[in-house]
């Protein structure tokens, strides 16, 4: 049915729409399995809502003959008129509803689901209606003699206002209980009596009747368990619908273990409303009669009755919402908890490596509390908690455990379980690879960590070197010296008592020995023979025995010298440079054991001295020729050949070359007069000589004598 169809109230109301109800329903189940001890409890909850209004109507009637026209002694037409108006200015409503809980007593324990039906009944109520009728009432005159009006005031006889306070009884409709019609007669209010004339008396009267149609929807309902005292419980909302009694079934409630035992539990409904879509529909009538009033016992004869005038208020929608204060029920007491949890270690027997940890798992352990706490005890004298702990063996072996579970209420179970741990190899490191000389000292410090801290103790270790030599055992550090330059993997290994072992290695590099070389000086003679030498050490001071040594001067090789015990090459030269300085490098060739280096540094070359020797004539006659000769030796008495030795007998001077042997011949014819002149022989140096020896020179006196 929709808004505009309406069923017609009976009699001379009319029709009415009624808004329903939006509710809430609960459903408690009972649960299966349990011995059931059935209990109920109730509880009532009136509802009540209204609104303030404005509905009114208002109409007019006439009645020509109930005023004769004579009794004015007026030509024109009399009558009886009046004018009703009608309003309603509030509508209230209040209704009860009584829920009925039942339940199983067995049920109401800690930890278990509490099933509920739940029996909503609604009762009797009233719409409660305010309003008034407003009449004005007097004798009316035709102006135009017809009856039929226009009609104007004559005179005005009564004018009354008759407020009205009713309630009509109405039952609170829900979803499936379709349309209801509720209606009171509001009948026979005494308006007016208006005594027109003697012994005839004209009375108004008022005749009301209002009707509520209610077409219901649901209660809404928040339905709350609460420990009294204590914790809210659960709370869902409820519509409660269909045909009354509404009846929802299988409410669960699970009660949790932290709801104290012994305390009472509250069922409750909260925060009710029905909100109505209410019609409002009223007919009024303004009826006239009139009677001849007779002396007693004769009753009064009436002289007609007429209805003057009628009206309806049409259906007017009234919407507004009931709420209703909280109804509670208790339930009673709640039991102790009963049922122990469940321990669930997963697995009789785990399995993993010592010194790695192991994931247990207990997920499969329950509570009717909800998930119990989780102790796991292990026969290391470890500990652990909660669902997924993990527990870390530090030797192998196989090993018990025990799981305990407690439950909120202290309840507890216990499993037990095994695990088998494997041994696990240490983990070596040999450390970072590294660089030496060779035949020096290289320290080789390794590490280990065996997963298992027991055997931490136990660990063996050695290293292999990666020469061939020996290899060394005992703790993890060592100390070695490679013989020869290249590179080598040292290998660490460790083990422990049960004789795994884990190898890790590091690269040695060995490297050549950088040298030092040092030119130690020297100085020459052009021609005369000498040494140049250089020393040669390597970086840590030690001599490099046994090495050839090339020498340059200005750039040129002269030669090779093997270093001695001290490291030291000498060469010997016999300078056959100019005189001046020359630079000198010393150079070591670099093999597999050294870098090789060079030192450089300068040689001082000085001239070579020279003699003249004169054996020739000291005498001599004028215009005669005589034998002059001279011998021209180095400082090393070597004869220095193809030179030019200049004599001079005072102002005659005569040069000869030398020979071979360093003798250089000549004659001289003497042009001078008698008497003794200075004789030189003297050698000066030319060309590269120049720069390499010394000239020299032979001095005499010469007797030129006529015989």
């Amino acid at each position: 049915m929709n808004s505009n169809q309406h069923p017609r109230l009976p009699g001379r109301v009319g029709r009415v729409l009624l808004a329903g109800m939006i509710a809430g329903s609960t459903a408690l189940a009972a649960a299966g399995g349990v011995s059931a001890a059935p209990k109920s409890a109730t509880f009532t909850q009136t509802f009540t809502g209204g609104k303030a209004v404005n509905l009114h109507a208002t109409g007019t009637g006439v009645c020509d003959e109930c005023i004769p026209d004579w009794l004015y002694g007026d030509p024109g037409a009399f009558g009886l008129g009046a004018d009703i108006t009608a309003q309603i200015t509030h509508v209230s409503w209040n209704a009860d509803a009584e829920t009925k809980v039942d339940f199983n007593d067995s049920e109401l324990r800690q930890g278990s689901t509490l099933h509920v039906t739940d029996t909503f009944s609604p009762k009797t109520g009233q719409v409660h209606l305010q309003g008034d009728v407003h009449v004005d009432a007097g004798v009316l005159n035709s102006v135009s003699g017809n009856p039929l009006g226009p009609w104007d005031p004559y005179t005005s006889l009564k004018v009354v206002t008759i407020p009205f306070d009713e309630s009509i009884d109405c039952t609170l409709q829900l979803t499936g209980d379709g349309s209801k019609s509720c209606t009171v007669d509001i009948a026979s209010i005494p308006a007016i009596s208006l005594p027109v004339l003697f012994p005839v008396e004209i009375n108004l009267e008022v005749q009301f009747q209002v009707g509520v149609t209610i077409d219901g929807d649901g209660v809404a309902v928040v339905r709350s368990v609460d420990v009294i005292g204590g914790q809210n419980v659960d709370s869902d909302p409820l519509t409660l619908d269909g045909q009354k009694p509404s009846v929802v079934k299988s409410d669960s409630v699970d009660i949790p273990c932290t709801a104290a035992a012994g305390s009472d539990l509250n069922y409750a409904f909260t925060g009710s409303t029905y909100q109505p879509k209410t019609a409002l529909a009223s007919q009024i009538a303004l009826v006239v009669d009139a009677e001849l009033i007779t002396p007693p016992p004769f009753p009064n004869v009436v002289l007609w009755d007429k209805e003057l005038t009628s009206f309806d208020i049409t259906n007017t929608p009234l919407n507004f919402t009931m709420t209703a204060p909280d109804g509670v029920a208790d339930l009673g007491p709640i039991a102790k908890n009963n049922i122990p949890p469940t321990a669930n270690a997963g697995l009789d027997l785990y399995t993993g490596d010592q010194g790695s940890p192991i994931v247990f798992n207990g997920i499969g352990s329950t509570s009717v509390c909800g998930f119990p706490t989780l102790r796991w005890d292990f026969s290391d004298g470890g500990v652990a908690f909660g669902a997924l702990p993990k527990h870390t063996f530090q030797g192998s072996g196989l090993y018990s455990g025990l799981l305990t579970a407690t439950d909120a209420t202290g309840l507890t179970s216990t499993a037990t379980f095994a695990i088998d741990v494997a041994n696990a190899a240490p983990s070596a490191n040999a450390g970072p690879d590294t660089s030496a000389a060779w035949g020096k000292p290289v320290a080789f410090n390794g590490s280990a960590t065996d997963p298992g801290a027991d055997d931490q103790s136990t660990l063996a270790y050695a290293w292999d070197f990666g020469d061939g030599s020996p290899s060394a055992t005992g703790g993890p550090s060592a100390v070695h010296s490679y013989a020869q330059p290249g590179d080598y993997i040292a290998t660490f290994t460790a083990t422990d008592k049960h004789g795994a072992s884990s190898a890790d290695s590091r690269i040695v590099h060995v490297r050549a020995r950088h040298d030092v070389a040092t030119f130690l000086g020297s100085n020459g003679t052009y021609g005369t023979p000498g040494s140049l030498s250089a020393s040669f050490v390597d970086e840590f001071g030690t001599p490099i025995v046994g090495r050839s040594i090339a020498f340059t001067v200005d750039g040129a090789a002269v030669g090779s010298a093997q270093t001695d015990a001290t490291g030291k090459a000498s060469l010997a030269w016999t300078p056959a440079v100019d005189a001046g300085n020359h630079a000198v490098v010393a150079t070591l060739t670099g093999d597999a054991m050294y870098d090789g280096a060079a030192a450089s540094g300068n040689v001082s070359v000085a001239k070579k001295a020279t003699s003249v020797v004169y054996s020739g004539a000291l005498s001599g006659g004028p215009n005669k020729a005589v034998t002059l000769r001279a011998t021209l030796l180095d400082a090393t008495a070597t004869a220095l050949a193809g030179r030019t030795i200049v004599f001079k007998i005072g102002t005659q001077t005569v040069s000869a070359t030398t020979d071979a042997n360093g003798v250089a011949t000549t004659t001289l014819l003497l042009n001078q007069k008698n008497g003794n002149y200075p004789l030189t022989a003297t050698w000066t140096p030319a060309g590269s000589d120049a720069s390499r020896y010394v000239g020299s020179a032979a001095a005499a006196t010469f007797s030129l004598q006529k015989r």
